[in-house]
């Protein structure tokens, strides 16, 4: 006789399956993707444990499973959406998928842009490979006078940046532009605050990553000399670009402090300070361009 699986039976074999497989967080994946096949939320997926999964639906969960537990792909993928801040981003994998630890970024520039920065915040504020536009959106979500730029060097990941823009109301109030760096803005633009989120994982690193770091864009994870050369290049550009008493913030490897303090110290930037996440592993470099 056929077994008829209802949710809940489903639920605890998925996440004994997915934890079989060192998946990360096997009981959350799990939840994600029965919602994702099943067209529940979290809260109905809880009160409908006793519910049977048709047919269907558990052909289509299964092809989900394999996608996580068999290829390693990130659920954020596989649902193409990331929630980040107080936003739902969509996501693809051109873009590097949001991050709680980011979020620090966001942090320390709204305390800038309410504290030192406050009487400029309505200058330029430049998200440096901006990726899905976590950042600029997130501070668009909060700064309603903000006048910001996102850039990025791939047409692909501005384009997933733009559509967020679009279904979150903020397509006036970011303006995406493609290229290099800041090389991108134009000539005029003298921004207040830098922000970046580079790439700065070592390529002598990639055996040791995650295998769903595999799916992301290598672009946006990697650097040249141990993971330094793109904040190396965005240090320079910063300091000369932004206005004297402006900021450049960067995250960083959690090993990386101290080298990317010097690094900014040599380009010229003053109060240089290492900023730890919420995990209190160091996450974040800040230096201020003298007055």
């Amino acid at each position: 006789m056929k077994k008829i699986w209802t949710i809940l039976e489903l639920m605890k074999w998925s996440e004994d399956y997915f934890a079989q497989r060192q998946i990360d967080s096997p009981r959350l994946d799990a939840e994600l993707l029965l919602c994702e096949t099943l067209g529940l939320s979290r809260v109905a997926l809880y009160t409908n444990f006793d519910r049977p999964v048709g047919d269907g639906e558990l052909a289509a969960y299964k092809a989900l499973v394999i996608r996580r537990a068999g290829r390693r792909e990130p659920v954020a993928y596989i649902l193409e959406e990331k929630g980040f801040w107080s936003l739902n981003l969509k996501v693809s994998p051109a873009v590097l998928i949001p991050r709680p630890e980011t979020e620090r970024l966001v942090d320390l520039s709204l305390e800038l842009l309410k504290g030192p920065l406050l009487a400029r915040r309505d200058q330029p504020i430049v998200d440096v490979g901006t990726g899905s536009g976590a950042i600029a959106l997130a501070l668009a979500s909060e700064l309603a006078d903000a006048l910001l730029w996102a850039t990025d060097l791939s047409a692909e990941a501005l384009a997933v940046a733009q559509e967020n823009a679009r279904s979150l109301g903020f397509e006036e109030r970011v303006r995406f532009v493609q290229g290099d760096l800041l090389a991108a803005l134009p000539a005029e633009v003298q921004p207040v605050l830098v922000v970046s989120n580079p790439p700065y994982v070592a390529h002598e690193e990639r055996d040791q990553l995650a295998p769903e770091l595999s799916h992301e864009p290598a672009s946006a994870l990697f650097a040249d000399d141990h993971g330094l050369a793109i904040i190396r290049r965005l240090a320079a550009e910063s300091f000369a670009r932004l206005q004297p008493g402006g900021f450049f913030l960067s995250e960083i490897g959690a090993t990386q402090g101290r080298a990317v303090s010097s690094l900014f110290s040599a380009h010229g930037f003053e109060d240089v300070a290492v900023v730890q996440d919420y995990s209190q592993r160091d996450r974040v470099v800040r230096g201020r361009k003298p007055s």
